[in-house]
């Protein structure tokens, strides 16, 4: 008991890390302990979480989908395929919510920056707590503030996938937003610094939920130097590091952003070909392509594009990949005129052809951009 007093009268930061600290050294009993306390003793929890900053009750609340302590269905590795699930009031993270004003967010946004308000607004999706996201989405839209998309966090992608939600809201506008965000010093920012991952989820989502005006606002010299540097001595660097620079172009090159051909001067295709094989391989459970699959096949297109070089790889996994595809294609087929769906016709559509050729390689595509209409100009 005076353990979970101890606990309880933390900060809600404080709790998160202890928690984790517990579960890193596999203190079953006491974690167990503790997530039976806060659940007879809610109201504490939640006043804890009413008087915190959006980072930190962002960061609680993934302890508390992470700790297993939200029993919801999953249906794939997708954060996005577990929103728009009806109220889940048997859950913690719902119940927590419940005993907080929605207002409280507003008042928040008068005090300072707010941030991971991406991962908060998940959260509450995830849950079905409609009306804390429809007001954090309202103060977001409100403030318009850069400084609450840091390129330390998850910036980039938070605000691509928060622009995302606006736009499908009814009622909010996202002017003001892009003016703030699109500006060279916050581009230039994200792009130097932000981590490859962040970028390449967020141009992703700004390629398949914007029109071409708003993605063009996000063309940048910044993003064509990253990929540059990136791409800089790629032959000596590790298998993780490459898979993620794959990424990152699969996502450029769908946004339009125009390459140059000797990016890939010291690109060895057997190292390429191990990344769907060995380092990014599709899950055994896996009834679709997955985010990060997603955007290393879209990098390997890319490759084959610009260089007109064959890559050779395992015809089951060019036909596996191409099965898993089919499942995107009938998903996005709800919005048939969409950018995802045309972007997944066409991927199934490439696969295709390489089967077809039966030389077990991934071929040059007849085309470069997915979504000509994205295209930019060329770098000078």
């Amino acid at each position: 008991m005076r353990l979970i007093d101890s606990v309880l009268a933390a900060r809600l930061n404080d709790i998160a890390h202890f928690l984790e600290v517990c579960r890193k050294y596999e203190r079953t009993r006491c974690l167990d302990n503790l997530w039976s306390a806060f659940e007879t003793r809610i109201d504490e929890l939640a006043a804890k979480v009413g008087e915190s900053e959006t980072q930190f009750v962002a960061f609680f609340l993934d302890v508390v989908r992470r700790h297993g302590r939200d029993p919801l269905p999953e249906s794939g590795a997708d954060a996005e395929s577990r929103l728009g699930h009806p109220p889940a009031p048997q859950t913690l993270t719902y119940r927590i919510l419940e005993r907080i004003s929605p207002q409280y967010w507003a008042e928040l946004g008068t005090r300072g920056v707010m941030l991971r308000t991406g991962m908060l607004v998940m959260h509450c999706l995830r849950v079905g707590q409609q009306r804390h996201v429809e007001a954090i989405l309202s103060v977001i839209a409100g403030r318009s503030e850069p400084k609450d998309f840091p390129h330390q966090y998850s910036g980039f992608s938070e605000a691509a996938w928060l622009l995302k939600l606006l736009q499908e809201t009814q009622g909010y506008r996202t002017d003001r937003l892009l003016d703030a965000l699109c500006t060279d010093f916050w581009l230039g920012n994200q792009y130097q610094h932000a981590k490859r991952g962040f970028l390449a989820g967020g141009l992703r989502q700004l390629a398949f939920h914007q029109p071409a005006a708003v993605v063009h606002r996000f063309h940048h010299a910044g993003l064509h130097l990253r990929v540059e540097k990136e791409f800089r001595g790629l032959h000596i660097a590790g298998a993780e590091h490459i898979s993620q620079c794959v990424q990152l172009l699969g996502s450029v090159s769908l946004c339009g952003f125009s390459l140059p051909v000797s990016l890939f001067a010291s690109t060895d295709g057997r190292q390429l070909a191990q990344l769907p094989e060995t380092t990014l391989p599709h899950r055994a459970e896996a009834v679709h392509i997955e985010e990060w699959q997603y955007q290393l096949w879209l990098g390997l297109r890319t490759v084959v594009s610009l260089t007109g070089r064959h890559l050779s790889l395992a015809p089951d996994l060019i036909r596996q990949t191409r099965d898993l595809w089919r499942f995107n294609l009938e998903r996005s087929a709800t919005a048939p005129l969409g950018a995802e769906h045309r972007v997944d016709q066409q991927m199934v559509a490439w696969l295709d052809d390489c089967l077809r050729r039966g030389e077990c390689d991934l071929i040059p595509p007849n085309r470069f951009f997915l979504l000509p209409e994205l295209a930019g100009p060329k770098p000078g």
